[in-house]
């Protein structure tokens, strides 16, 4: 069994993918853990977040994905959005809480 974990994305799609070029999920038994801060500082914070719910709908229970600081500003306090893609990632994430 392997634990994978990555944090701290910050809408750098590129890079994510890069290092998701090294986990396999295709092993039942290992998991991929994500701690959160997917959105804000680069520019694809809405194809982290599109990506990261399509890793969870094909692999289940073995993606763990948990809210960051950045997601919970964004839910909870209203934080200001500064680009494009960052405010649709924050509007899906709105979406999915309150589904």
């Amino acid at each position: 069994m392997k634990i994978y974990a990555m944090s701290d994305i910050h809408g750098c799609l590129d890079a994510f993918l890069n290092a998701l070029s090294l986990v396999d999920l295709e092993d039942k038994n290992n998991k991929l853990i994500l701690c959160g801060d997917y959105i804000h500082g680069d520019s694809d914070s809405y194809g982290v977040v599109e990506k990261i719910m399509e890793l969870k709908k094909q692999y289940k229970s073995r993606v763990v994905v948990l809210m960051g600081n950045h997601e919970n500003w964004v839910i909870e306090q209203g934080m200001p959005i500064v680009d494009k893609t960052a405010m649709k990632a924050s509007m899906m994430i709105r979406e999915r809480i309150n589904a």
